[in-house]
Parts: structure tokens; C-alpha cells; sequence
């Protein structure tokens, strides 16, 4: 197995708290343009169906312009971001938190900012839409469109290779028929995931766990070939904790390692909160004990499978610690590779403003009632009063996105020492 060699830069941030026996070139991880951030997660449901004229339905439409502003804590100084203004309350509490300030513009704003050669466009996702909305050349075609499925996560798992027993492959199967279906159940013994090619965030994703009934499956796979042409399925298994690992690939094929994350997931394994600093004692000496090796094992995976030369920008590892069937603690790097921006990215900035002995969690709310998004915010900043100290977050409640009349979609969490 060919172990191919890189740079691997290591960006500073509060998640990265080791020393590598790596070389460090933190200085050269220098943009060469100012970047507008787009908010469009919506963006595998894009690339799904291919078109340039894609438009998501409109409640998916109005949860990416009510939580467009989250990209703020992705951005840095001179970066921009597609976005309403913050509300004077959010901005009040920014300022005393330091927060870098992005400049918020409209889309045609944006389109003519682009326009200037001064910014360029830096999409949660890479979409032929996306590209086509904001004016932008691309050829975002049939191979990209491939790329950003879940064959590459398979490929990418195949080559994520280790000496070290602890790292476990966990096998996935494309199908490409009903026979192919009816093997994989059989080899992973009936209990098993079945992912489609296009998803985000969990979903797209079904556990036999969640649906046993077998003629689900059936219907549900037949669905998915006749839509798709194929379909992912793994094994099932018995989930410890989830950890994204979060990188960068430049212009010049390097991968950038930017941090890891520890979130929490629903049953379904979708999104449900981001953690900070809010991991037990042995997780936290498990990664200090072997973020080295992972990182190392998942930028040769995309060196190996050649990766790091198809795509450009951020990516992220979903991955999970997990129990076999003796009860041993292991680990899969690679759940998922997501060729995107993720929360993890937010996560990062946003946990910069919390005191080092705070914990805290934070999660993306839905709300139907006439100003209930603003009635739960405020009262919720009564009950627990934001507390900083020294320009960080000690506890209270806390936004993350901008109160407004009749919102239908809103970011918050609580803090406590």
C-alpha cells in the first residue's frame, strides 16, 4: 500500500491542543482573496438533481435564510457572508465577546462583489446551482456530481488503512440490484444501515433498528435503484460517541487539518447538538492519545484514493467510536466523508467564546407559533442570564442567530461552568 507523502498543515485552534511529530505550516495557510460564504446545506439535494435552476422547496429555502448568519462563526476579518443583519441585541453580545464581524450582503450584492475579483465564493456545498445563483464559471458536471456521493465515502473507507487493530473498516456495499441487496443483509447478519447516495445530515439514512419491518426495506431499495442506479449499506453498529475530523484540501492539493468536533446525534443519526467542551475524561485522553494516527490515516486516505486531487475545500469525517460484539472499544474513521462545509466548522468558531471550564451545548430549534422563536429567546435569557467574564462565555443562555418576526428557525444553547 503506497503511503503517499504531503503537507499536512496544522491550523491553530482551540480544538488542537497536541503536539504532532508533524511539520507545521500554520504561516503558509494564506488566502489569497477575501471569501463570501453562502449558507446552503440544502446543497446534496442539489448536486442530486443535477440542474443549474435547482430550487429546494421553501421551507428548506427559509431555514437557509434564517440561519444563513452561522457562517459568521466559519469567516474571518475581511470575509463576507450571504446573510440578513444580526439584530442589535446578538451584535451587542459579539462586540464584548470579540468577535470578528463579517460584512452581511444580499445575494445580488454578493453576485456583484464576485464580479469584482476581490471575493471568492465559498458555498456550504459545491452545487451546479449554487455555481449558476451567484454568476460563477464552473464545471460542475456528471463526474463532480458523483463525486459528491456517498461512493466516495466508500472509496475513501477503503482506504483508510492502519496497523492498529483499535481502527476497524466497517465493509459498506454499493447495491446495484435487489441481489446485491438480498447478499449484503445476509453478511451483515440483518442488522444493518441502508444510506442513499445523496444526503446530508442523517438524512437518506435508515436503521433496521428504526424500521425492522423487512418489506420497508424492499419498497425502500427499490425506490432508490430506480432513482439512483444504486445505494450504500453497512453494518450496524454500536455506536459510543460520534467526532468529526475536519480538514481543508488548497488549490495545491495539500489537506489542512483544521480540527475535530464531538457532536451529539438523534437515533435516526441526524444532527442534533453540538458539544462543547462537553466530553468525558476517556474520551478526551482517547483523542490525545490518537488524533495523531487519525489524522495521519485519513489524509492518506484521500491522498490514496486520489481525492485530494478531484476536490477543493473544506470536508469532513464523520466518525464514531464504537463496541464490537466482545464488548472492545474501536473506532471507524470514516462513517461518513462529507465534501462540504459541516456544523463542526461553525462549532469551531463559535466554541473560541466559551471560558475553558464552561460547558456547553448548542442546537438549531423549529417554530410554528406567531414570535415563538423571540417569546422562547427571551424568556429563556431571563431564566438564565448570559454570564461573561473576561470576553468569554462562563453560563447563561445564548443565541447564535437573529431574533425576527415570525422566525421559523432558530439557533441557541445553554452554558454552565
Amino acid at each position: 500500500m503506497l503511503f503517499a507523502t504531503t503537507k499536512l498543515l496544522l491550523i491553530d485552534c482551540d480544538f488542537v491542543l497536541f503536539s504532532f511529530n508533524l511539520v507545521i505550516f500554520a504561516s503558509e495557510f494564506i488566502r489569497m482573496t477575501n471569501r463570501i460564504f453562502v449558507y446552503n446545506p440544502t446543497c446534496e439535494m442539489a448536486v442530486a438533481n443535477g440542474l443549474a435552476g435547482y430550487c429546494p422547496p421553501k421551507r428548506l429555502q427559509v431555514f437557509e435564510s434564517e440561519l444563513a448568519s452561522l457562517l459568521m462563526f466559519a469567516a474571518e476579518q475581511g470575509d463576507a457572508v450571504v446573510a440578513e443583519p444580526l439584530d442589535d441585541e446578538l451584535v451587542s453580545v459579539l462586540t464584548t465577546l470579540s468577535a470578528p464581524m463579517p460584512q452581511f450582503m444580499s445575494q445580488e450584492q454578493a453576485r456583484q462583489m464576485l464580479r469584482s475579483g476581490n471575493y471568492t465564493l465559498q458555498p456550504w456545498g459545491s452545487s451546479k446551482s449554487v455555481f449558476h445563483t451567484y454568476g460563477v464559471d464552473n464545471d460542475f458536471g456528471d463526474a463532480q456530481r458523483m463525486l459528491h456521493s456517498r461512493l466516495s465515502s466508500v472509496e475513501i473507507e477503503r482506504h483508510c488503512i492502519s496497523d492498529d487493530a483499535f481502527f476497524v473498516n466497517a465493509n459498506p456495499q454499493i447495491i446495484r440490484s435487489m441481489g446485491d441487496f438480498a447478499r449484503a443483509q445476509e453478511m451483515f447478519s440483518g442488522q444493518f444501515v441502508v444510506k442513499s447516495l445523496w444526503s446530508s445530515s442523517g438524512r437518506g439514512v435508515v436503521k433496521t433498528d428504526s424500521f425492522p419491518e423487512h418489506e420497508y426495506y424492499e419498497r425502500w431499495a427499490a425506490a432508490r435503484l430506480r432513482a439512483d442506479g444504486a445505494f450504500v449499506v453497512e453494518p450496524l453498529l454500536s455506536k459510543v460517541s460520534d467526532v468529526a475530523f475536519l480538514y481543508y484540501i488548497d488549490d495545491d492539493a495539500t489537506v489542512s487539518f483544521l480540527g475535530y468536533n464531538v457532536f451529539a446525534s438523534d437515533s435516526a443519526g441526524r444532527f442534533g447538538r453540538e458539544l462543547i467542551h462537553q466530553y468525558d475524561k476517556s474520551l478526551s485522553e482517547w483523542l490525545s492519545n490518537y488524533i495523531q494516527q487519525i489524522v495521519d490515516v485519513h489524509a492518506n486516505a484521500l491522498i490514496n484514493s486520489g481525492i485530494n486531487k478531484k476536490y477543493r475545500g473544506y470536508l469532513g469525517f464523520d466518525s464514531m467510536l464504537f463496541r464490537d460484539e466482545t464488548g472492545a472499544l474501536k473506532f471507524r474513521p470514516c462513517v461518513e466523508c462529507n465534501l462540504r462545509m459541516t456544523m463542526g466548522n461553525v462549532n469551531i468558531g463559535v466554541s473560541k467564546f466559551f471560558a475553558p471550564n464552561t460547558c456547553a451545548w448548542w442546537q438549531i430549534g423549529s417554530y410554528c407559533a406567531e414570535n415563538e422563536w423571540n417569546n422562547f429567546a427571551c424568556a429563556e435569557s431571563a431564566k438564565h442570564p448570559l454570564v461573561i467574564e473576561n470576553g468569554k462565555i462562563v453560563s447563561g443562555f445564548f443565541r447564535l442567530s437573529a431574533l425576527g418576526v415570525n422566525r421559523s428557525f432558530g439557533a441557541f444553547g445553554y452554558a454552565e461552568m
